[in-house]
């Protein structure tokens, strides 16, 4: 939902009709995923854009038609594995998991009737079907790059990174969530006057320090961890890329003193559960991550890829300090002084050192100016930029 300081909304005949093409996009078994786009969509929703999202269902019971004018959510079926993430296709040829959901999802594009803009999230396959769609509508480009699927798939010489630098080359408008991934889009030939850096924001009305020392105690309290004891909080998919093995083992090192808190699922849950200084709750929703954040003296992502981690953001928002690995935008979100610090992946002697200066130093200021509707204006410019004529497919 928009802040009461979004731009009024145009009269109805003034809206631009968008195609949003997601990878991931909330659905009631996992509420939590793909949050961060469909709040982006809310936003551009109150400054004048009509969205019809295509997005995969994530469980069998899923309608394939969701929502009301302004914001429309589109279904596409993607065979056997509903709700897998292209990440969890394990085993699988990428180049035929991809080639499903493109499937699908053009299928879905195509049948929307006209749009004024393609708006692709993730460059594949998203950004690759939008090229397709685009061009077949009449409608100018814009992708979103986020990094997981670019640095899986998009190797330089293969077929889908080729299939990736295309589809940049041909949108209008790239945004991207970091300055690694924006290099990316340069490399692919994208223009400086095309691309522009847009990191994804967070709803600071609910992401903000707790209002006295009363509510952390409190929130400290329903974790039911002794007084006294600092609490590092992690949240995200508990998969190895993320690195929440490195968090335990470091939480360890640092002795009886310290707590690891663990907000998502995954694979690694058996055996975080079993660590005897890690508490695993399992999937959180978001609203309920604030409450973590205000029990936290320490918020910590030691992932070893990532775009922008909204999780980072999340916390910064709410005045915690962050240590996290050095990738993507990590180090832009945490380059302020006093915000975090920086280790390698995998490093865990340099993690536990962290965390400990961390949890022990002052909270840094909250981050306000990761406001998802600061962003929200940023990426109404972009689209804009895609819009005006002869930028890229004329308009439907």
């Amino acid at each position: 939902m928009a802040s009461a300081s979004a731009s009024p909304s145009p009269s109805p005949s003034a809206r631009r009709k968008v195609r949003l093409l997601t990878a991931a996009w909330p659905g009631r078994r996992e509420p939590h995923r793909g949050l961060f786009v469909s709040r982006l969509a809310a936003s551009l929703a109150a400054r004048g854009f009509d969205l019809d999202v295509v997005a995969p269902r994530i469980s069998p019971g899923d309608e394939r038609r969701e929502g009301a004018p302004p914001i429309v959510v589109r279904r596409f079926f993607t065979g056997d594995t509903p709700g897998r993430r292209l990440k969890q296709h394990a085993g699988r040829p990428p180049l035929r998991v991809l080639a499903t959901y493109a499937a699908g999802a053009l299928s879905a594009a195509l049948a929307g009737g006209p749009a004024d803009l393609v708006y692709a999230h993730w460059v594949l396959p998203m950004g690759v079907v939008g090229a397709l769609a685009a061009a077949r509508l009449g409608a100018p480009l814009a992708i979103h790059l986020h990094g997981s699927d670019v640095r899986r798939y998009a190797r330089p010489g293969g077929p889908l990174g080729l299939a990736a630098r295309l589809a940049l080359r041909r949108a209008a408008a790239v945004l991207a969530v970091s300055e690694d991934l924006a290099a990316f889009a340069r490399e692919a030939g994208v223009p400086d006057e095309r691309l522009r850096v847009v990191p994804l924001g967070v709803d600071v009305r609910l992401f903000r320090p707790p209002p006295d020392d009363a509510s952390r105690a409190a929130a400290r309290r329903a974790l039911a961890i002794e007084n006294g004891t600092r609490i590092a909080v992690f949240v995200g998919d508990l998969t190895a890329d993320k690195g929440p093995a490195d968090l335990a083992a470091a939480i360890d090192r640092l002795g009886d003193g310290f707590r690891a808190v663990f907000a998502g699922d995954g694979p690694l849950r058996p055996a975080l559960a079993a660590r005897p200084r890690s508490l695993v709750l399992g999937a959180v929703p978001n609203e309920g991550v604030p409450a973590l954040l205000a029990a936290a003296d320490v918020f910590c992502l030691p992932s070893r890829s990532e775009g922008a981690p909204v999780s980072v953001m999340e916390a910064l928002a709410c005045g915690v300090p962050v240590v996290a690995t050095p990738v993507g935008a990590v180090p832009d979100l945490l380059a302020p002084a006093g915000r975090g610090r920086l280790v390698a992946p995998g490093d865990v002697p340099a993690l536990a050192d962290a965390l400990a200066a961390c949890a022990a130093g002052p909270r840094p200021a909250p981050a306000r100016e990761l406001d998802i509707e600061r962003r929200a204006d940023d990426v109404v410019q972009a689209l804009e930029t895609a819009l005006a004529p002869g930028r890229g497919g004329r308009r439907a």
